[in-house]
C-alpha cells in the first residue's frame, strides 16, 4: 500500500484531461484560441499537472482568478499567456509586469497605474478589458445608456503609454440556461461596443465570450478566443450541453474501510443519534469527512460504491470521517477501497448526483475536495505522479 492511498484520495485521470482537450479544440473553430480556466487549483484537479496536460493537447493560453494562481503558473515554468479574470489591486502593477501577467481593467486608474509602472520600467504591459454586458459583477457597463461612456473610457486607456489591449471580454450569465434571448442580448450588447471601437480605431486585440457551455450550445459566439472551465475536467456545466460534446469525467475519490462492525438494534451512529440501527447493522467506517469537502449535507443521502454496491452514508458525517451501512456487503473489510466518488464495478457516483444531494453544482463538488487529500495522477492506466500538499 502506497503512503499516499492509506487513507484517501483524489484520482486524476490526464488521459481523461487530455481527451477532453482534444474534444474542445475539435469543437473549436480553427482560428480561435483556447484560453483553459485553471484557476482554484484546475477546479480542484492540481494545476501544475493539469496545465501541462492541457498544453500538450491544444491549449493556447490559461486564465486564473488572482495574481498568485499566476505566479503559481509561472514559477513552474508555464510561459503562456495568463490572464487574471477578476480584479487585482493597482498596488500590484510591478509584479504584473515582472510575472509578464495580464490583468482585468474595468476602470481607467488601474489602467492608467499599470501604464505609469511600465514607463518607469520601460517595459510594456498586456491587459484584458472586461464589459459589464448583463452579470453585473466586474467590467465597464455595455447597456445602451452607458455605452458612450465606456467606449469613450477604453480609448483613453488605448491612448496611454506602454499599454497593449490584448484582448476583450465578457462573462454570459445565463448561457447554461435555457436562456437563449438573454445571451444573444450579451452578446449583441458586447458586439456592439466592439464593432465601435475597431471602427474609431482602437486595437482591441482578441474577442472573447465563450464560457464552457456558450462555447458547446452557441458556436457562433467563439470569436477570436474561448474559455473553457469546466469541461476540461469532464463535468458538464448544465443538461442542455450533454450529448453535445464528449466529456469523460478526470475525478474519482477513493477511501479505505478503517473499521467494520457489527451494531446492534437501535444504536445510535455518529453525533447526536440522528440514525439509529434497526434491525442491526454492519456499519463500516470511512476516514473522510467535512474537513475534507465531503460535507455535512450529504448525511443520510450520499451512498458510496464497493465493488459495484451502493452502500449509504448513516449518521452525521464528521470532520475527518463518517459512517455507511455496510450489512449488504459481504464480506467487506478493514482496508478494503470504497470510491466515493466515481465508477465502480460498473456502477457510478457522479459530480452531479453529490451535487444534487448538496443542492449546488458539480464545479463546487469537485473545488471543495481539500487540500490533505492527496492527488494520484494517472496516465496509460499507471501513477505517474502523488502530490500530498501536507508533506
Amino acid at each position: 500500500m502506497d503512503s499516499y492511498t492509506q487513507r484517501a484520495w483524489a484520482q486524476v485521470s490526464l488521459d481523461a484531461i487530455a481527451s477532453n482537450m482534444q474534444n474542445i479544440r475539435r469543437m473549436t473553430r480553427p482560428e480561435a484560441a483556447v484560453m483553459a480556466v485553471v484557476k482554484a487549483d484546475a477546479y480542484g484537479h492540481g494545476f501544475l499537472q493539469v496545465a501541462k496536460t492541457l498544453l500538450e493537447n491544444g491549449a493556447d493560453a490559461f486564465a486564473v482568478a488572482m495574481l498568485d494562481e499566476a505566479k503559481q503558473l509561472r514559477s513552474r515554468g508555464i510561459d503562456v499567456p495568463v490572464l487574471i479574470l477578476g480584479n487585482t489591486n493597482r498596488d500590484l502593477c510591478e509584479d504584473l509586469i515582472d510575472y509578464d501577467v495580464m490583468p482585468t481593467v474595468f476602470s481607467y486608474d488601474m489602467a492608467k497605474a499599470l501604464s505609469n509602472v511600465a514607463v518607469k520600467k520601460n517595459k510594456d504591459a498586456k491587459l484584458h478589458i472586461k464589459l459589464d454586458t448583463g452579470m453585473s459583477r466586474i467590467g465597464f457597463l455595455c447597456d445602451e445608456r452607458h455605452a458612450p461612456e465606456t467606449i469613450r473610457e477604453i480609448k483613453q486607456i488605448a491612448a496611454l503609454p506602454n499599454l497593449e489591449i490584448d484582448g476583450i471580454f465578457t462573462h454570459l450569465s445565463c448561457a447554461d440556461e435555457d436562456e437563449y434571448a438573454y445571451t444573444k442580448m450579451q452578446f449583441d450588447r458586447f458586439m456592439a461596443v466592439c464593432n465601435q471601437l475597431q471602427h474609431d480605431g482602437v486595437q482591441i486585440g482578441r474577442r472573447h465570450v465563450c464560457n464552457s457551455a456558450a462555447l458547446v450550445l452557441y458556436p457562433e459566439m467563439q470569436l477570436d478566443m474561448v474559455r473553457p472551465g469546466v469541461i476540461l475536467y469532464g463535468l458538464h456545466p448544465s443538461p442542455l450541453t450533454e450529448g453535445k460534446i464528449e466529456l469523460q469525467s478526470a475525478m474519482s475519490l477513493k477511501a479505505r474501510v478503517t473499521l467494520v462492525k457489527r451494531i446492534e438494534e437501535a444504536i445510535g451512529i455518529s453525533y447526536g443519534k440522528e440514525y439509529m440501527t434497526a434491525p442491526p447493522a454492519t456499519i463500516a467506517t470511512i476516514p473522510i469527512g467535512y474537513a475534507d469537502g465531503y460535507s455535512r449535507l450529504l448525511a443520510g443521502k450520499a451512498e458510496m460504491l464497493w465493488h459495484g454496491k451502493r452502500l449509504p452514508v448513516v449518521g452525521r458525517i464528521c470532520m475527518d470521517q463518517c459512517m455507511i451501512d455496510a450489512t449488504n456487503a459481504d464480506n467487506i473489510e478493514v482496508d478494503d477501497i470504497v470510491t466515493v466518488m466515481g465508477s465502480d464495478g460498473g456502477a457510478c457516483i457522479s459530480a452531479d448526483e453529490l451535487a444534487h444531494h448538496m443542492g449546488t453544482i458539480n464545479y463546487e463538488i469537485v473545488c471543495l475536495i481539500g487540500k490533505r487529500i492527496p492527488r494520484v495522477y494517472t496516465s496509460n492506466g499507471s501513477v505517474v505522479r502523488a502530490l500530498n500538499n501536507l508533506v
